[in-house]
C-alpha cells in the first residue's frame, strides 16, 4: 500500500525532484507542528488532560494553568519567529541542502524503499546518533558565552510552551537542532520517505517535550520507557532550572555523565512543584546567567 501510494505520488507531482524534497520536507514539518503544538495548546486552553501537566501534578484539578504558561508577548514574538522560519527560510535552506542529500545517496524510487524492518532500524539508527549529536551541541550552548550569546534566546521560555520548540538563534537551530536531525539520514544515504518521516517524528518528540505534559504510554511512545526523553518532564525541568538535563530523545549521556543530578534529586523529593516558575510582573522568561 504504502509503494502504491508513494508510486502514484511520484506520477502525478509535475516538477522536478527537488522541488518535490523541497515542498515534501516543508509540508511534513509544519504538518507535524501544527498538529501536535495545536493540540496541546488545546488542552491548556479547555482543562483537558490538566493531571498530566507537569507543573499542575501536585497542584489539583483547580489550579490555574495560567500560572504556569510564558507572558503572552513572548508567545507572540514564537509565533511570529515560526512563521517566518518555517513557511520562508526553511524552504529555501531544504532547497539549497537537497544535492548534499542526492550526493549522500538519497534515492526516491519505488524500488528504493525500505522494508519494514530495514526502515525500523534506520530509524532507530536516526535516533541514536541525533541524541549523540544533539547532547554535547546542547551542553555546549550551556557554557557561559555561548548561552549568553546564542541559546539564551531558547531559554527565555521558563516554562515550555510548543512554541519554544523552534524558538531559538538561528546558530543553535542550525548547528544543534538541523545536524543532528539530518546526521542520520545523510550517513545512511537513506530514502526520502525516511527522510520525511523522520522529520515528522523528531518534530512531534520535540514538541511534546516543550508541551508542559507528560504524556503517559499509550498515548506518547516517548513514556514507554523511563529511558526515553520526556518522561517524568526531563526537558520542563531543564527550562526551568537552567540545568542539566541535556540529552533529546534518550537520557543516556546525561546518565554516564551526570549531568541530571539536580534532575534525579528533585525527583527523589517527590518532584515537588516548581514554584519558582510564577510569572513576574514585565519577566519575558529570561534567565539572567547559565548556570
Amino acid at each position: 500500500m504504502i509503494a502504491t501510494a508513494w508510486q502514484q505520488m511520484l506520477a502525478a507531482w509535475p516538477y522536478s525532484e527537488r522541488a518535490l524534497y523541497t515542498a515534501g520536507t516543508t509540508l511534513t514539518l509544519e504538518l507535524s507542528f501544527l498538529f501536535w503544538g495545536c493540540l496541546y495548546e488545546a488542552c491548556d486552553r479547555f482543562g483537558w488532560c490538566r493531571s498530566w501537566r507537569v507543573h499542575e501534578s501536585n497542584s489539583g484539578p483547580g489550579a490555574d494553568v495560567s500560572r504556569s504558561r510564558p507572558p503572552p508577548a513572548l508567545l507572540r514574538e514564537a509565533a511570529i519567529d515560526h512563521a517566518v522560519n518555517g513557511l520562508l527560510l526553511r524552504p529555501v535552506f531544504v532547497w539549497m541542502v537537497y544535492p548534499l542529500f542526492r550526493w549522500a545517496g538519497m534515492a526516491t524510487s519505488v524500488a528504493a524503499l525500505p522494508s519494514a524492518a530495514s526502515a525500523l532500524a534506520q530509524l532507530l539508527a536516526f535516533m541514536v546518533i541525533d541524541d549523540a549529536w544533539f547532547y554535547w551541541a546542547h551542553r555546549l550552548l550551556h557554557t557561559p558565552w555561548l548561552y549568553r550569546h546564542v541559546h539564551k534566546r531558547h531559554h527565555r521560555f521558563r516554562f515550555t510552551h510548543p512554541l519554544a520548540s523552534e524558538f531559538a538563534h538561528p546558530a543553535e537551530d542550525l548547528l544543534s537542532n538541523t545536524v543532528a536531525t539530518v546526521l542520520g539520514p545523510l550517513l545512511l544515504g537513506s530514502h526520502m520517505a525516511l527522510v520525511w518521516l523522520y522529520g515528522y517524528i523528531k518534530l512531534s518528540q520535540t514538541v511534546e517535550a516543550h508541551s508542559g505534559y507528560v504524556v503517559p504510554f499509550p498515548f506518547s511512545v516517548w513514556s514507554l520507557r523511563a529511558a526515553l526523553g520526556g518522561e517524568q518532564g526531563r526537558h520542563e525541568f531543564h527550562h526551568s532550572r537552567n540545568v542539566g538535563n541535556f540529552g533529546g530523545f534518550f537520557d543516556w549521556w546525561d546518565r554516564a555523565m551526570g549531568t541530571d543530578a539536580a534532575y534525579e534529586a528533585w525527583r527523589a523529593a517527590g518532584s515537588p512543584p516548581l514554584k519558582e516558575l510564577r510569572p513576574r510582573a514585565g519577566d519575558d522568561g529570561a534567565k539572567k546567567k547559565a548556570e
